[in-house]
C-alpha cells in the first residue's frame, strides 16, 4: 500500500481503534519509505486533513522519517495553540536528530512539568549526545528568567542529564547557594557524579542534618554512592536519629547503606529474578490492598514472590515495590527491605521523598524513579530477570533502566489501554471527537505505544488467558503470535491464588459463630449491619472486593442491584475497597458516582455497606462469612460479583470461587477463559448494566447449589493456584525445550 493511501486510510477511517491500527501501519509504512523528502512532504499535507487523533498519527508518523524537513515541522509545532499538538511533537521529536531551534520550546514545557514536561525531558536527554553544550547553555539561560522552585528543580534535574563539566559546575553551585529552595538543592545532589559531591561533600553533610527530608535523604544517597569514612559517620547519625530530622523513610535508607544486603546471607545457586510494581502499596502481609492504586496484583506479589523462591530453578526471587511514608501510612512501607522467607524479599525503592503519589503523578518522577531502580539494582548485585506489568511510569523507567543494563526484561503483555479504549468507544462514551481531551488525561497512545514497543522488544511475554487472544493482539497491539521476533519466549501464563487461606478464612469465620473469637474485620462488619433497619437484618449478602476504581464498575453495580427489587429487597450490598478517611482523586469520584445513584433511590442507601480497603486475610474471612453468615446479622449463601468494564483475569474472583461462592463476572476477558456460564459461575455482556442485573438474578437463584461450588473449587486446584503459575513463570524465564506447563493452561 502506497504512503497517500497509508495516510488516507488514517483521515477516512471510522472510529477510535480502526485509527489506531491505521496509524500504526502508517508508521511501519514510513520506516520502509526510501524517499524521505516525500514522505515528510505527504505527512505534512496531512496533518491539514481530518480530525485532532489524524493529526497525533501525522505527528507519529513524522518522527520516524530521518529527515531534517521532518524534525522542522515537528518543531514548528511546539508553537501550536493546541495542548494536545504540542505533546505529541515534543514525543516525535526524541526520535528526530537533534533540531536545535526547538530546545526553547522544550525547555520551557520542562519548566512546566506534568506529563508534557517528562515528554520534552526524554527528547532533550535524546538529544544530549549531539549537542551537550548548546542544551546546557538553553537550561541556564531558563534558570535565569524562572524563579519558580519547582520549575527551577526540574530544569536542574535536566541539566544533571548533561553529563559535561560544566554541567557538575552547575549542580554544584545550585547545592551550595543557600538561596535556592530544598526542591532544587535537592535536585541537584541527585545529580552529582562522584568528583561533583566531592566538590560540595561538606554542604551535602549539613543538608543531612537539616529539617527537610528530601534534601536529607538526596545527601544520604550521594553519601552512601560517593561518601568516604567521613561520610559513613554521618549516615551512622542519621541512622541513630542523632541528628537531623526524626523521619522513619530516612533513617531507614541510612542505615540500609551499613547493614549487609539481603542477598549476600548465602549465594543462590539459581536464577536471580525480580518482579518490578510501582503502583501502591506493596508489604508481606498484604494489608494494602484495595487502597488507591493496590489492586489485585498487590494481594498477588507476596505469595509469588514466595512461591518463585521456593522453585529449584530460582535462588533469589525479589518483589520490587516503593517505600511510602505520610499521615495515615504505617510505617512498614518506610523499611526498604521486608524478607519474605529465607529465599525471597520485598525491596523498596526510594523517590518522591516517599510521598504516596497517584500512578497518574508519577510521570513526572520519571528521572528520579530510573535512578532509584539503577541504584538497587547495583545493590541487588545483579539480576538475571525482570518481570514488569502495566503501562505506567514505574514500568517505563525499569524497561529503560534494566534493558540499558543488559538484564534480560519479560513483560505481562495486556492490550491495555487498547481495550479500554475499545470498551469506551463501543459504549459510546468515547468517539473521535472527545479523544484528545481523554488523552490529554489519560495519555492512551503513549501508554499504547509504550505496550507495544516493550512486547517487541522484551526478552519473553507472559500472556493472560483471553477466548480471542492471538486475533485480539494482531489487531490492537500489531503483535503477530505466529510470526514473534526471533528472540522472544511467549507463553500463556495463568495467575494463581494460595487456597489455604480461605481454609484458615472458614475456620475463623466458625470460630467467630460460637463466641470462641473476634476477627476484626467481621466485627467491623457486624457493626455496620447494626445500623442497617430491622428488616434488613439478617439478610445474605452480594459482595464485591476492588479497588475505587472507574474500570472497577461500582457505581454500575449499585445501580443493577438498588433497581432490581427482587436484588435490593432481598440482599445487602457490601463493596469493599478504596480508602475512605482519605480518598484519592479517583477514588472521590467513584464515590461521588456512587452518591448520586443513591440519591435518585433513597431506599437503597440503607442496605450499602461500604467497608473500604481490608488486607487479603480479611477479605478472604469476608468472602467465608458471605458463604457461611453470622448471626444473627448476616444470612448464608451469599453472592460474589465482579462488576469491571474490563478484567485481565480476575484474582478476587478467583478467590471467591474458591471460598465456594457463586461468582458473577464480566465475560469476553480473562474470566471467559475459566468460567462457564451456568456450570461454575455466571457471565454478563461487560457493556451491559441490565445484562450484570440479570446474571446477578441468575447467580442468586442458585444459591446453595453444591454441585457449582464443586466445579469452581476444582477449576482453583486443578489449574489456578499461585505454585502454579510460579512453575509457569519460571518455565518462561528458563525456556526449558521439555513440554511447557504454561501452555497447558
Amino acid at each position: 500500500m502506497s504512503l497517500v493511501d497509508l495516510i488516507h486510510n488514517v483521515t477516512e477511517t471510522d472510529g477510535i481503534t480502526a485509527a489506531l491500527t491505521a496509524g500504526r501501519e502508517l508508521r511501519r509504512g514510513v520506516s520502509r519509505e526510501t524517499d524521505c523528502q516525500s514522505a515528510t512532504r505527504h505527512l505534512v499535507d496531512g496533518l491539514d486533513r481530518g480530525d485532532a487523533l489524524s493529526r497525533y498519527m501525522m505527528i507519529a508518523a513524522l518522527g520516524v522519517v530521518p529527515d531534517r524537513r521532518a524534525g522542522d515541522a515537528l518543531a514548528a509545532l511546539l508553537a501550536n495553540g493546541d495542548q494536545g499538538i504540542r505533546e505529541h511533537a515534543a514525543w516525535a521529536l526524541a526520535d528526530v536528530p537533534p533540531v536545535l531551534s526547538a530546545l526553547d520550546d522544550l525547555v520551557d514545557m520542562v519548566a512546566l512539568g506534568g506529563f508534557p514536561g517528562m515528554l520534552a525531558q526524554m527528547t532533550i536527554e535524546a538529544w544530549v549526545p549531539f549537542a551537550p553544550a548548546t542544551i546546557l547553555d538553553e537550561i541556564e539561560s531558563a534558570l535565569r528568567r524562572s524563579d519558580r522552585s519547582s520549575a527551577r528543580a526540574r530544569l536542574v534535574e535536566t541539566s544533571s542529564l548533561v553529563k559535561t563539566p560544566a554541567a557538575q559546575r552547575l549542580l554544584v553551585r545550585c547545592v551550595k547557594d543557600v538561596k535556592e529552595s530544598w526542591e532544587v538543592r535537592a535536585a541537584a545532589i541527585s545529580g552529582l557524579d562522584r568528583r561533583g559531591a566531592e566538590r560540595c561533600r561538606k554542604e551535602i553533610e549539613e543538608l543531612c542534618y537539616g529539617p527537610n527530608v528530601e534534601v536529607a535523604l538526596a545527601g544520604v544517597d550521594s553519601i552512601a554512592r560517593h561518601g568516604g569514612l567521613r561520610g559513613r559517620r554521618v549516615l551512622n547519625d542519621v541512622a541513630a536519629g542523632v541528628r537531623g530530622p526524626s523521619d522513619a523513610l530516612l533513617q531507614e535508607t541510612a542505615m540500609s547503606v551499613s547493614r549487609e544486603p539481603f542477598r549476600n546471607t548465602e549465594s543462590p545457586s539459581g536464577l536471580r529474578v525480580a518482579q518490578v510494581v510501582l503502583q501502591g502499596r506493596l508489604d508481606k502481609s498484604n494489608s494494602g490492598a484495595g487502597v488507591g492504586d493496590s489492586g489485585g496484583l498487590a494481594t498477588l506479589m507476596a505469595g509469588l514472590g514466595r512461591a518463585l523462591g521456593q522453585r529449584p530453578e530460582i535462588g533469589r526471587s525479589y518483589i520490587i515495590g516503593r517505600a511510602l511514608q505520610g499521615p495515615n501510612i504505617p510505617v512498614r512501607y518506610s523499611g526498604l527491605e521486608e524478607p519474605i522467607d529465607d529465599s525471597s524479599v520485598l525491596m523498596r525503592s526510594v523517590f518522591a521523598g516517599g510521598r504516596d503519589l497517584a500512578v497518574g503523578e508519577m510521570w513526572t518522577y520519571r528521572v528520579a524513579i530510573e535512578r532509584s531502580l539503577d541504584r538497587l539494582h547495583k545493590k541487588l548485585g545483579g539480576l538475571d530477570a525482570v518481570h514488569l506489568r502495566f503501562a505506567d511510569a514505574g514500568t517505563l523507567a525499569a524497561w529503560r533502566v534494566f534493558r540499558h543494563a543488559g538484564v534480560p526484561v519479560f513483560f505481562s503483555l495486556a492490550p491495555d489501554p487498547h481495550v479500554v479504549i475499545q470498551t469506551a468507544e463501543s459504549k459510546g462514551s468515547l468517539d473521535r471527537e472527545t479523544f484528545p481531551a481523554a488523552d490529554r488525561r489519560e495519555h492512551y497512545l503513549f501508554r499504547a505505544r509504550l505496550v507495544e514497543e516493550i512486547a517487541q522488544t522484551a526478552h519473553g511475554l507472559a500472556l493472560f488467558p483471553r477466548p480471542d487472544q492471538s486475533q485480539m493482539l494482531v489487531d490492537l497491539v500489531g503483535l503477530d503470535l505466529d510470526r514473534p521476533p526471533r528472540h522472544q519466549r511467549i507463553r500463556t501464563v495463568p495467575e494463581g491464588i494460595n487456597p489455604e487461606i480461605e481454609r484458615r478464612a472458614t475456620a475463623l469465620v466458625q470460630a467467630a459463630a460460637r463466641g470462641d473469637l473476634c476477627v476484626p474485620v467481621l466485627s467491623q462488619l457486624m457493626a455496620h449491619v447494626a445500623k442497617l433497619s430491622t428488616e434488613r437484618r439478617g439478610l445474605p449478602l452480594l459482595i464485591s472486593v476492588g479497588r475505587l476504581h472507574p474500570v472497577k464498575g461500582f457505581p454500575r453495580l449499585v445501580e443493577a442491584w438498588s433497581r432490581e427489587p427482587d436484588l435490593r429487597d432481598r440482599f445487602n450490598l457490601v463493596i469493599v475497597g478504596g480508602d475512605l478517611g482519605q480518598p484519592n482523586r479517583v477514588e472521590h469520584e467513584v464515590l461521588a458516582k456512587i452518591e448520586d445513584i443513591l440519591k435518585t433511590d433513597p431506599p437503597a442507601r440503607d442496605g450499602l455497606i461500604l467497608l473500604g480497603h481490608q488486607s487479603n486475610e480479611s477479605v478472604a474471612s469476608l468472602l467465608a462469612v458471605t458463604r457461611l453468615g453470622l448471626e444473627p446479622g448476616i444470612g448464608s449463601k451469599g453472592v460474589f460479583v465482579c462488576a469491571s468494564y474490563k478484567e485481565e483475569f480476575g484474582l478476587a474472583i478467583l478467590e471467591s470461587m474458591a471460598s465456594g461462592l457463586p461468582v458473577v463476572a464480566p465475560g469476553g476477558s480473562g474470566p471467559a477463559t475459566y468460567l462457564r456460564d451456568g456450570e461454575n459461575g455466571f457471565l454478563f455482556e461487560p457493556r451491559s448494566t441490565a445484562d450484570l442485573r440479570c446474571a446477578l438474578v441468575r447467580a442468586t437463584a442458585r444459591r446453595g447449589d453444591e454441585v457449582l461450588t464443586r466445579r469452581a473449587r476444582a477449576t482453583i486446584i486443578e489449574r489456578y493456584t499461585v505454585e502454579k503459575m510460579a512453575e509457569a513463570l519460571a518455565d518462561l524465564y528458563i525456556d526449558r525445550p521439555a513440554e511447557r506447563v504454561a501452555q497447558r493452561a
